[in-house]
């Protein structure tokens, strides 16, 4: 692996690792603790790479029906192991039954949508466009600043960890023209 390209995936690994943290969840870090230790090649290209550094591997998709330990992370303290919910490294502790996570993201959608709602001005609210076409969320709703964030972040995870439907799970007329502030909950304004 030349110095470019480690560089561009320590970045990578960096930016997924500090997304994870600030959404409180693991992520995989692309290193596999089953692969075989590297060898030294003794080409002139691979002098420079370290002989500790795992050589890449290539593994087939899995038949069995577990998901995959996820490698050398933490989703939960240092010690506790993951399992990978997802294609995009989505992991979560081993006790974890991936189907419960896609329930529980659209729980969390759910929640915010209907408890995120507390506003002082007109400027605190925003209409969040929903993610009805993946199955998470009705069309559209009128929620908070932080709503918004969170329901963001909540369809993030929810792609991650492969809950997606395929198709369109509704049918949705023009959103609301904007939100507004009425008796201090956030509100749609017709179109």
């Amino acid at each position: 692996m030349g110095p470019l390209l480690r560089a561009h995936r320590m970045r990578l690994l960096l930016l997924i690792a500090s997304v994870a943290t600030a959404i409180g969840l693991g992520a995989c870090d692309g290193k596999d603790k089953r692969s075989a230790p590297a060898t030294k090649a003794a080409t002139a290209s691979d002098d420079k790479q370290p002989a500790s550094e795992p050589a890449p591997t290539e593994t087939a998709p899995s038949a069995a029906a577990k998901p995959e330990p996820c490698a050398e992370m933490s989703c939960g303290g240092p010690d506790v192991d993951c399992i990978n919910c997802g294609k995009s490294g989505f992991c979560v502790p081993s006790g974890t039954k991936c189907a419960d996570i896609c329930k529980t993201k659209r729980d969390e959608f759910e929640a915010v949508t209907r408890k995120q709602t507390a506003c002082k001005s007109d400027e605190d609210c925003v209409i969040h466009i929903g993610n009805c076409e993946v199955g998470l969320g009705g069309c559209f709703a009128a929620v908070n600043k932080d709503g918004a964030t969170r329901l963001a972040t909540i369809r993030d995870e929810f792609a991650a960890a492969d809950c997606n439907f395929k198709g369109s799970a509704c049918r949705c007329a023009a959103p609301p023209a904007s939100a507004r502030c009425t008796k201090g909950v956030c509100v749609g304004s017709p179109p």
